[in-house]
């Protein structure tokens, strides 16, 4: 099955979470974890991860917190996610240029990596505001393939 890790999860809702605030606001990790219902060490620990990849900022002090650092439309699930854990992949041949033991055997790489990449072309199009509104499923279609430069034909039961 294809997931990514809870980390990432949770900075999807800490983010859409904050993507929903005054741009002005700042919060203080124990409000952000009541918000979301997250513990305290979690929402912690994914905010440094998400400051050091300068998705949120951080201030000290008695007005201090986190607050998002950009606009909620021009913050993709991608920078998201690969804050939290690498780029996303669907294997391990489709990272880059990897390789891996059956390269010689297995036709299979150019399809995974172009299915990969159909999924980081959604992941970057999908912004923090697409994620607070519902999407729905022609739009993300058109997102994924949108400017993918492999032309996919679209299979019926007759095609072999």
């Amino acid at each position: 099955m294809l997931r990514i890790t809870k980390l990432a999860d949770y900075a999807t809702v800490i983010m859409c979470h904050l993507a929903k605030q005054p741009a002005d606001a700042a919060f203080s990790v124990a409000q952000i974890a009541k918000s979301v219902s997250l513990g305290e060490a979690t929402v912690s620990k994914v905010l440094k991860m998400l400051s050091a990849a300068s998705l949120v900022d951080s201030q000290r002090g008695v007005r201090g917190g986190y607050s998002i650092s950009g606009k909620p439309s021009s913050i993709s699930l991608a920078a998201v996610i690969t804050a939290i854990e690498s780029r996303p992949a669907i294997t391990e041949c489709s990272e880059g240029s990897a390789s891996c033991l059956h390269d010689k055997t297995c036709g299979l790489k150019s399809n995974w990596q172009l299915i990969s990449r159909l999924v980081l072309n959604t992941l970057d199009r999908i912004t923090l505001a697409d994620m607070n509104t519902p999407l729905c499923q022609r739009s993300l279609l058109s997102m994924a393939l949108a400017e993918t430069p492999v032309h996919i034909k679209n299979r019926n039961k007759n095609d072999k």
